[in-house]
């Protein structure tokens, strides 16, 4: 799985929580890369690499990097990478820790990374990055809570982290995990040229015998959606965040059955199980315009505080989703 990992063009790591394996993994993956000669370039959404956590005061698993990398990271945090640096570029990109400054790390050591906040820029950094070197495993650290640094076509492969840390309840986990990657591997609807166009230009559009498309009057607002809904619709697609709070209003509606809801990536989606089940049941699927590529499941079993997570966890997980699950323990 390494092996794949770094022939991808980009990487996310995402956590379902805190401490969830996200830096042990980000090494390994670091460590897997240094016979291969490729050059690394790291960034984050959020703030990763310190010492300690900042919340539950534990030690934390810093982040090693070998001479050569590309690192962006605040301005605030350049003395706190323990790394000769050539910096290459300022950003412009601001952050709550300063400008987002890219360097190339002149020797082995620690470096501690807060990247944008936003997706856009985010994805302004990578472009930034790309025209240093076009052919670096661009590899973006973030969180579930901020899901879109796995989608908008920012990464072209995703890790997903879980583990004791995102809950004490181990049932509770797996539900949330086991949803978490089918949403990352919701099936891939290619529309029409036309109708891309036309959904670009607007807040959503409904496919059937024809094609309607419109904004909607307020945020989030889907009741005039929902009144344009036939029975002979096969497909509503939304260019936006698609919430818990819009599925409920399309299952309020008896008559919404038997058709595809796209939204433009996994990450669109804002759904708990209960609602998920509701939608499979009245047959309502989701779908997304641009895929995205669920790699690895990362298990990280034990906790900051309290027990952790015993071998079933992972052995149940396994059974449960279709894509590799590693403890990142034993990697």
């Amino acid at each position: 799985m390494p092996s794949r990992l770094l022939q991808a063009e980009s990487v996310a790591i995402v956590g379902l929580e805190k401490n969830t394996g996200k830096t042990t993994f980000l090494n390994y993956l670091i460590e897997q890369n240094r016979t291969g000669q490729r050059r690394l370039a790291l960034t984050s959404i959020g703030y990763d690499g310190e010492a300690t956590d900042l919340v539950t005061k534990t030690a934390k698993p810093r982040i090693y990097v070998p001479k050569g990398t590309l690192t962006a990271t605040a301005r605030r945090l350049l003395p706190r990478s323990k790394v000769e640096k050539d910096i290459l570029l300022l950003s412009g990109i601001p952050s709550s820790l300063g400008e987002i400054v890219i360097f190339q790390t002149l020797d082995d050591g620690f470096v501690e990374l807060a990247g944008p906040a936003t997706i856009e820029q985010t994805k302004q950094l990578k472009d930034m990055i790309r025209a240093l070197d076009d052919e670096a495993l661009f590899i973006v650290d973030g969180a579930l809570s901020r899901l879109s640094s796995a989608g908008h076509g920012l990464a072209e492969e995703i890790v997903l982290c879980t583990g004791a840390s995102v809950h004490p309840d181990q049932t509770k986990v797996l539900e949330e995990t086991v949803l978490a990657a089918e949403l990352l591997q919701l099936p891939v609807v290619s529309l029409p040229e036309d109708q891309s166009k036309l959904l670009a230009q607007n807040d959503y559009l409904i496919a059937g015998d024809d094609v309607r498309a419109d904004r909607f009057n307020g945020p989030l607002d889907i009741t005039q959606l929902i009144e344009q809904v036939t029975p002979s619709d096969d497909l509503i697609a939304l260019n936006g965040v698609i919430t818990q709070e819009m599925l409920h209003e399309l299952l309020g509606v008896p008559a919404i059955e038997n058709i595809r809801l796209v939204g433009q990536d996994p990450t669109r989606f804002f759904v708990d199980q209960p609602t998920f089940d509701r939608l499979k049941r009245r047959n309502i699927l989701l779908q997304v315009a641009q895929a995205s590529h669920l790699a690895l499941v990362v298990v990280n079993p034990s906790a900051p505080r309290g027990p952790g997570f015993g071998p079933d966890f992972l052995e149940t997980l396994k059974r449960r989703i279709d894509v590799p699950v590693i403890d990142v323990r034993r990697m």
